[in-house]
């Protein structure tokens, strides 16, 4: 019990000292990933937690470990769609941090078993990042950052609600249902993969192919979410400029124009950061095709922009782009 009461006072005496440099440190790298996984054209979820004292004073004692081996004080998780963006995602974190250990737990799985799955990495912020390379009094700490599908993420939430663990005494019965729940969840991941990646490679999933190669760019640039369905009806009128069969080649030179005018983008959405919560068109990924219209095909844009929008919702956004346009 003295032993016992040693430890717990030492991590109490630290955790004062050293919560508050974590709840900083938590920010900063919580910022960081908020603003750098937009530009890989994803939207995941993040979540951040610095752990609490009784916390961690429970993973101390329960695992024998000593206070500065306890290297998940803080952690972070990104939780994503898709399994492919896991090697994304894989690929960010290994160039932005430094990695102090990997671990994809499916790998350390049998064929014949099923668990939990994510992807855990121990990390260091990267001091030649140019975010972090001004914060020098976090440089040797080590914290945690967790990469899961939703699918995964839902089977943990899952999991800790049931307290399921596999090595508990459970009657066969029940063993066997929550192994066919897993395993359903698995499948889900993959098929949910293989359908993204296959529906858009359908002849009549040009609209929905043209509205993926926008979002992400959306999630780029103004890095927040927005309406599906407004995309959708959007895309669907805008594209009548084109033929069915153009629209394929139309988004090869959509994706090169967006590349070619980042700058610019990157300029309007900074200084109109208001007119995302008011403007209707602005505030959608479809804002991309209406600026590529206004330059390459202005006298059909606006012919048609007169059949079902405000002509001066146009004239607006032509002036924000630099090319204003004429409507009589």
């Amino acid at each position: 019990m003295k032993q016992t009461n040693k430890i717990v006072n030492e991590i109490v005496e630290r955790w004062e000292l050293d919560e508050p440099k974590y709840r900083r440190l938590e920010s900063i790298v919580y910022e960081f990933l908020k603003e750098s996984i937009f530009a890989l054209e994803l939207y995941p979820t993040i979540y951040k937690r610095v752990k609490q004292l009784i916390s961690l004073i429970k993973t101390a004692l329960k695992k024998e470990k000593k206070y500065d081996s306890i290297n998940d004080k803080l952690g972070l998780r990104v939780v994503v769609h898709f399994k492919s963006e896991l090697d994304v995602l894989k690929k960010f974190i290994e160039s932005n941090f430094i990695v102090i250990s990997y671990e994809r737990k499916s790998d350390k799985i049998k064929y014949d078993q099923l668990n939990y799955l994510s992807d855990h990495y121990e990390v260091k912020i990267n001091p030649s990042v140019d975010y972090f390379n001004k914060f020098k009094e976090f440089f040797d700490i080590i914290f945690e950052i967790q990469v899961r599908t939703l699918c995964q993420h839902t089977w943990a939430d899952i999991e800790h609600s049931l307290m399921y663990k596999q090595d508990i005494d459970l009657d066969e019965s029940y063993k066997r249902r929550i192994f066919r729940l897993i395993s359903l969840l698995e499948i889900c991941d993959d098929e949910f993969d293989t359908i993204n990646n296959d529906i858009i490679k359908l002849p009549e999933y040009t609209i929905y192919y043209l509205l993926k190669t926008l979002e992400g760019k959306f999630y780029k640039y103004a890095k927040k979410s927005f309406n599906k369905e407004i995309s959708i009806d959007s895309i669907t009128i805008l594209s009548q400029v084109y033929k069915k069969e153009e629209i394929t080649e139309v988004i090869s030179d959509l994706k090169k124009y967006i590349e070619e005018n980042s700058e610019r983008i990157f300029q309007i959405f900074f200084e109109r950061k208001e007119q995302l919560k008011t403007n209707i068109f602005f505030s959608q990924p479809e804002i991309f095709l209406i600026w590529f219209l206004v330059d390459k095909k202005q006298y059909d844009l606006i012919n048609l922009w007169k059949q079902y929008y405000d002509v001066e919702d146009l004239r607006e956004l032509s002036v924000w782009w630099g090319n204003p346009i004429n409507i009589e």
